[in-house]
């Protein structure tokens, strides 16, 4: 549910999990650690970021010996911190995952192009855009050779370079992005309708930007008439980061 960004029914089915576990293990046992990391990227997808927090502060009473356990701490924390915009501590929790990823010897895995992902998203707010390229890029390649990518990973690296591209204007850049996550969305039938309609009206936005206005009312009237559930799922507009950008340079 959560791959496919059915975020509302992932964290009701992640919450039961909890539920069914915690009646057999104390609160610091590592069979909690994967489920409470789910449950609180869940959340944060959502913007419940109190919740996401408490979530986090129950993750971090358990013990995390292995280095594949400590990626789930670094990679939530740098998600924390990034919301907060304390970009330098996220970044620094972001390196530290995928030094202990590499550590693990599992360093090329979808889970290790998420990471990456996250940190290109940090690196575009912070106005640092030749490393969120290349951060983009090592993502890709993981990607690529990666047999259990689904289309949600293509879709999130495709969205981030997407605003990449409209960070520094290159909107006929940030349109093939968005296309081919908008394709990537379209191919798989269990992918959220509420995901596909952020990603037709962030290629609206940007066709008109291009100053395509007639393509744009044309890609409007085709989420307008995308039937979706009321929920946030957590997606931003991309024309906010545009004026975080502003901000930022200002």
């Amino acid at each position: 549910m959560g791959l496919t960004g059915r975020l509302v029914e992932a964290e009701v089915l992640e919450k039961r999990s909890l539920e069914i576990l915690e009646k057999g293990y104390p609160p610091d046992h590592p069979v909690l650690l994967r489920p409470l990391e789910s449950l609180a990227q869940i959340e944060l997808e959502q913007r419940k970021i109190a919740k996401a927090r408490e979530t986090f502060q129950r993750l971090q009473s358990i013990p995390t010996e292995r280095p594949s356990d400590r990626t789930v701490v670094h990679g939530l924390a740098a998600a924390l911190l990034f919301i907060e915009r304390r970009y330098r501590e996220a970044e620094a929790e972001y390196l530290k995952s995928l030094r202990a990823w590499e550590e693990s010897g599992r360093g090329q895995i979808t889970d290790v192009a998420a990471v990456l992902d996250g940190l290109a998203v940090l690196y575009i707010a912070d106005g640092r855009y030749r490393e969120a390229s290349r951060t983009l890029d090592r993502a890709i390649a993981i990607l690529t050779s990666a047999k259990d990518a689904v289309a949600t990973d293509w879709i999130k690296l495709f969205r981030a370079r997407a605003e990449l591209h409209v960070g520094q204007r290159e909107w006929r850049d940030a349109e093939a992005d968005l296309r081919a996550a908008i394709s990537a969305a379209g191919r798989d039938t269990r992918v959220d309708p509420a995901l596909l309609k952020s990603l037709l009206a962030n290629y609206a936005y940007v066709l008109r930007k291009d100053h395509r206005g007639r393509e744009a009312r044309s890609i409007e009237a085709r989420t307008a008439a995308l039937q979706t559930y009321e929920l946030d799922n957590g997606v931003v507009d991309i024309s906010e980061l545009l004026a975080k950008t502003r901000t930022h340079k200002k």
